[in-house]
């Protein structure tokens, strides 16, 4: 606990003895309780945000390495349809075609 061992402990609780009047004790140790217990539940509020940000941020980073289905889909698809709304390269054209332009 903060490294405090038995020895430190007691040292404190004279010293609170000797600072605080013995009336006032149960009052200031629960009010020292009451403080630990806030601080407590706020460590682990932010522990909880920090942990949801971290797995956020895997998720995504997760999501970005894989590759998207509908995309590869989408793309194959595009490249079908357009390869054959192209014209035939010059090299492909027939010996007709050819004599037809005018070209022996």
């Amino acid at each position: 606990m903060f490294g405090i061992g038995l020895p430190e402990l007691i040292v404190i609780a004279l010293v609170s003895i000797i600072l605080i009047k013995p009336d006032d004790l149960p009052a200031f140790f629960r009010a020292v309780g009451r403080t630990y217990a806030k601080a407590k539940k706020a460590y682990r509020e932010v522990s909880a945000i920090k942990d949801d940000f971290v797995r956020a941020v895997n998720d995504a980073a997760s999501l970005e390495t894989r590759p998207h289905p509908a995309r590869n889909d989408a793309s194959e698809g595009a490249t079908d349809t357009n390869a054959s709304a192209l014209p035939t390269p010059l090299a492909e054209k027939t010996h007709d075609e050819g004599e037809r332009a005018g070209k022996p």
